[in-house]
């Protein structure tokens, strides 16, 4: 009994060493866990003390931003209004551009309309510029044509200058031979007179008898120019200013009228003057002298007692002077058409001769021409024809 006793005591015994033993490996434990514990906890407290940190720096970004975006919401107020503000004066801007817009858009039709009326002028003013060059083209060509023809007649000239001055050293040099052939020369004029003595045009009709010959008045030749200022009568005068021909026909109108004519600038009231007129195929014509103070005049007769002196020509009466109040007929038989007249003005006998250009005869000298007056040549060419009368230069 007392060894079992003592058994359990010491069983007792063992199991509270054990206890103890494992009581103390119980409070190592606890004390790791607790260490664990309070570790955790500690860190945990570290942790939420840095999170409380963070908090507050959080909070104080907070209240920044808010602040900022407070800013910013005014400063959005403000840009709200300052659009508006734009939009209102953006509205007003485009209604200014719409009215402007309308009214340019009416500027730019009417320039293009401007435009299409230049368009159309240049091209009027092109299609005339190219009629225009044609023509003026033609004139130059024409105008080549008569200077080359010019040119050539200048050269001519000046080969009958230098035959007429070897003629005229030749001449010198043999005096005895010229003297001869001036008395040889005067016998011919004098017996060629006597023949146009009596073909003359009578005297008892105001006419005067002794004649020069052709080829002695001709040296008096003058370079005459038609007036256009004179026209009298639907008459067309060239570019020359050396021909005339009339415009509008009147078969019927007979020559004795004398409403149509032309004057001429050069005026002559002392010396001899000679003039050759074309009057080729023509079935009307008249050519003389008459006073220059009726130039500008109108609804004047032609005759002389009004200071006009006229050989006139009509297919049906032939040659006649305009003598008033009855015409004076030159030749009745002469009713053939002439090509070519010559017309002589002596001045210091106041006489006017005219010759047939062709055959070089004496038609007829007029008497008492022009005592006290300036003479200006005239010209007609009728009504009854197109044809030119045309001054021979």
């Amino acid at each position: 009994m007392y060894k079992n006793v003592m058994c359990d005591v010491i069983c007792k015994k063992c199991i509270i060493a054990t206890d103890e033993d494992e009581g103390k490996k119980l409070n190592g434990k606890v004390n790791d866990i607790e260490k664990e514990e309070h570790q955790k906890l500690k860190q945990q407290n570290e942790d939420l003390l840095k999170q409380h940190e963070e908090e507050k720096t959080l909070k104080k970004e907070v209240e920044t931003l808010n602040q900022k975006i407070t800013g910013l919401l005014s400063q959005l107020e403000e840009n709200k209004r300052e659009v508006e503000r734009l939009n209102h004066q953006i509205k007003g801007k485009i209604a200014t551009d719409e009215d402007e817009g309308k009214k340019l858009e009416g500027k730019v039709n009417d320039i293009k309309k401007e435009n299409q009326e230049l368009k159309q002028q240049n091209k009027d003013l092109l299609k005339k510029q190219s009629e225009e060059e044609k023509t003026l083209k033609k004139e130059v060509e024409t105008l080549n044509q008569k200077i080359t023809g010019l040119l050539s007649q200048l050269e001519e000239n000046k080969r009958e200058v230098e035959r007429l001055n070897h003629q005229i050293k030749a001449n010198d040099e043999d005096k005895e031979k010229k003297t001869e052939g001036k008395l040889n020369e005067k016998t011919e004029e004098n017996q060629e007179l006597k023949q146009l003595n009596e073909g003359a045009f009578p005297q008892n009709h105001g006419l005067v008898i002794q004649v020069k010959p052709w080829k002695t008045v001709k040296r008096l030749k003058e370079i005459l120019t038609m007036d256009e200022a004179s026209v009298k009568g639907d008459l067309e005068v060239d570019s020359w200013r050396k021909s005339v021909k009339c415009t509008k026909l009147n078969r019927n109108e007979t020559l004795n009228a004398m409403s149509t004519y032309i004057l001429c600038k050069e005026t002559f009231s002392s010396g001899q003057h000679f003039w050759e007129v074309n009057v080729n195929d023509k079935q009307s014509w008249f050519v003389g002298v008459c006073s220059n103070t009726l130039r500008g005049q109108h609804g004047v007769s032609l005759t002389p007692q009004n200071g006009c002196w006229l050989l006139c020509y009509d297919k049906h009466q032939g040659l006649f002077v305009n003598t008033d109040p009855k015409i004076t007929s030159v030749q009745e038989e002469n009713k053939y058409q002439f090509k070519r007249l010559g017309v002589f003005l002596d001045c210091c006998r106041h006489s006017l001769t005219f010759y047939d250009g062709v055959s070089l005869s004496c038609l007829c000298t007029i008497c008492d021409v022009g005592p006290t007056l300036p003479l200006v040549p005239v010209f007609s060419p009728g009504v009854r024809d197109l044809y030119e009368v045309q001054i021979m230069n």
